[in-house]
C-alpha cells in the first residue's frame, strides 16, 4: 500500500504544530487530518478511524495520555497505532506513554526524517496486522464451510451405509424368510385337504401316510429356514458394537487365539492348512477377551472361504508384541491374495464373492467396527494376487491395562 492511502490523525493544541505537521505528511501524499484536543480527536475516530494518531501529551482538559487510554478500552479503537509526539522528555513520560498503549514516542523537537521513518513503520506494520487479520477471518470461514461439508458428507455416507445394510439384511433374510412362509402355507393346504378327507369320513391309509410324510418334510424345511433367519439375525447384531458387553478383564493373548481356533482346527486339518501361533506365551493384557475371540473367529473363517480356495494345502501365521503406546497384531496368509477391487470394498457391509455360497459379506465389516471403534484401533491390509494378505492390527495403549 502507497503512503497516499493512509490517513493521520494528528492531535495537538499548538496550531504552529498542527501546521508544520501537517504540511510535512502532505508532502509525502498522506491524507491528514486534525484535532486541537482529546475530547476532540475521540469524537473525530468515532466517526471514521484512522490509519495512525500522532498524539500529543500535554493538552488542555484531557491529556494525549488520557485520551489514548480512552481509545485503548474501546475494541473499534484500540487497534489504531498511537505515536506520542510530545516535548516532554523524562525517561518516566517515555514509560508511561508506552504502559498507556503507545506503540512509539518521538521528542519535540523532531527530526522530519526520523518521524516519516516511525510513520510510515508502524503504518505498514497497522496495514499487515490488518490483512493479517482479514485473511484469518477468511481461512476461519473456509475452516467452518469445510467443517459443515464434512459433516454434511458424514451424514450422507451413513444414511448410504444405512440405505445399503437395510437392503442387504433384506436380501439375506428373504430367502429363508420366503421358505419358510412357503412351506408353512403347503402345510397350511395339506391340512386343509386332509381335514376335509377325515370329515367326509372317506381318508384313506395312505394319504394319512403321505400327509405325515409332507408334513415331517416340510417341518424341517421350515425349521432350518427359521434358524438360518436366527443366526442371520445374530450376526447382524454383531455389526453393533452397542451388542457387545464384554467386560474388560485381564487375559492372556496366546491362549485367548488358541480357544478361537480350536473351533476350525479339524475344518484346517481337512485342508492341510496350518496354523501357527506365534504370539509371545507369556503376553497378557487387559482388554476385551471377547472382542478378540469375534475378531480372530472372523478373520479366521474369512481365510478359510477365501484365502485357500484354490489351493489344498497352506500356512496361516499370527503373531502379536506390545509397542510403547499400542499392541501389534499380525495376522497374515500365502493364500491366493486379493485384487484391488476386493480390497477397497473388504470392509464394506454385505459385501461378499460368495454370494449364494454361504458368504453373508459381514465378517469383515465387524472386524473393523470391532477394531475401530471397540477398540479404538486401526487395521491396515497389504495383499496382492498370488502372494497372499496381512492384516495388521494396531490397539492403542489407552484402550488397554497395562498388565
Amino acid at each position: 500500500m502507497s503512503d497516499e492511502c493512509f490517513e493521520i490523525l494528528v492531535v495537538d493544541d499548538n496550531p504552529n504544530n498542527l501546521k508544520l505537521v501537517r504540511k510535512l505528511l502532505s508532502e509525502r501524499n498522506y491524507k491528514v487530518r486534525i484535532s486541537t484536543s482529546g475530547e476532540m480527536a475521540l469524537k473525530s475516530v468515532e466517526s471514521s478511524i484512522p490509519d495512525l494518531i500522532l498524539l500529543d501529551i500535554t493538552m488542555p482538559g484531557m491529556s494525549g495520555f488520557e485520551t489514548c487510554q480512552a481509545l485503548k478500552s474501546k475494541a473499534e479503537t484500540k487497534d489504531i497505532p498511537v505515536i506520542f509526539l510530545s516535548a516532554l522528555k523524562e525517561e518516566n513520560d517515555i514509560i508511561k506513554g508506552f504502559e498507556v498503549g503507545g506503540v512509539d514516542f518521538v521528542t519535540k523537537p523532531f527530526r522530519s526524517e526520523i518521524l516519516l521513518a516511525r510513520i510510515k513503520t508502524h503504518t505498514t506494520l497497522s496495514h499487515l496486522q490488518k490483512t493479517l487479520s482479514s485473511k484469518n477471518e477468511t481461512l476461519e470461514k473456509n475452516y467452518q464451510e469445510l467443517q459443515s461439508a464434512q459433516e454434511h458428507l458424514i451424514r450422507s455416507q451413513k444414511m448410504s451405509a444405512l440405505g445399503k445394510m437395510v437392503k442387504g439384511i433384506s436380501h439375506e433374510l428373504n430367502t429363508p424368510i420366503g421358505v419358510s412362509i412357503t412351506g408353512v402355507s403347503a402345510l397350511e393346504s395339506s391340512t386343509k385337504q386332509i381335514m376335509n378327507s377325515l370329515n367326509k369320513g372317506d381318508l384313506t391309509q395312505s394319504e394319512l401316510l403321505n400327509f405325515l410324510s409332507e408334513t415331517n418334510n416340510l417341518n424341517t424345511t421350515v425349521l432350518g429356514s427359521l434358524r438360518k433367519a436366527v443366526d442371520l439375525v445374530n450376526f447382524f447384531k454383531q455389526v453393533s458394537i452397542e451388542e457387545h458387553h464384554d467386560a474388560s478383564s485381564k487375559f492372556n493373548l496366546y491362549r485367548n487365539f488358541d480357544d478361537s481356533f480350536s473351533g476350525f482346527k479339524k475344518a484346517f486339518e481337512e485342508r492341510n492348512i496350518v496354523v501357527k501361533n506365534e504370539i509371545p506365551c507369556n503376553l497378557d493384557i487387559t482388554s476385551f477377551p471377547g472382542i478378540f475371540y469375534q475378531i480372530y473367529n472372523n478373520l479366521l473363517n474369512n481365510v478359510y472361504l477365501h484365502a485357500f480356495e484354490r489351493k489344498r494345502e497352506g500356512t496361516v501365521l499370527l503373531g502379536a508384541e506390545k509397542q510403547q503406546d499400542s499392541v501389534l497384531i499380525r495376522f497374515e496368509d500365502n493364500g491366493q491374495g486379493m485384487d484391488d477391487d476386493v480390497q477397497e470394498q473388504l470392509y464394506d457391509a454385505f459385501f461378499t464373492t460368495k454370494r449364494g455360497q454361504g458368504g453373508t459379506g459381514l465378517g469383515m465389516n465387524i472386524v473393523y467396527t470391532l477394531v475401530t471403534e471397540k477398540l479404538a484401533g486401526s487395521i491396515d491390509l497389504e495383499s496382492k494376487v498370488g502372494n497372499g494378505s496381512r492384516f495388521t492390527i494396531s490397539i492403542p495403549q489407552d484402550t488397554l491395562a497395562e498388565a
